[in-house]
Parts: structure tokens; sequence; C-alpha cells
């Protein structure tokens, strides 16, 4: 993944999916997942709509 943002953010999103999966919403893996796939979106050039949307999808997740 270093270097690779566009990969990077492919394997976290398969990542986020097990994990949703195997242990729910509420989990911190599951919730450090979304924080990393956020860092990597953003690294990769992705804009959220507002200011801190992408961080605000992270601490409401499975909420």
């Amino acid at each position: 993944m270093v270097g690779d943002p566009a990969g990077a953010n492919a394997e976290l999103e398969r990542l986020l999916a097990d994990r949703l999966r195997l242990l729910g919403p509420d989990h911190p893996h599951v919730r450090s997942t979304r924080a990393g796939l956020a860092r990597w979106r953003r690294r990769a050039g992705a804009q959220p709509a507002e200011p801190g949307q992408a961080w605000s999808v992270v601490l409401t997740a499975g909420r």
C-alpha cells in the first residue's frame, strides 16, 4: 500500500466490509479501519462535500 493511495483505498474497502460483517459496526477495529479509509481517500484526492465529512462518517458509524 505504500505510495499507492488507490490500491490502499481498495484494500481497506474490502477489509472494512469483512470487519463489519464479522465484528459489527461498533467494534474498535471497524472504527480504525474507517479512519484509515478516510485518510487514504483524502490522500488519493477525494474531496468530501463538506469539510470534515470523511471524519463524521468515522465518528457516526454504526449509530
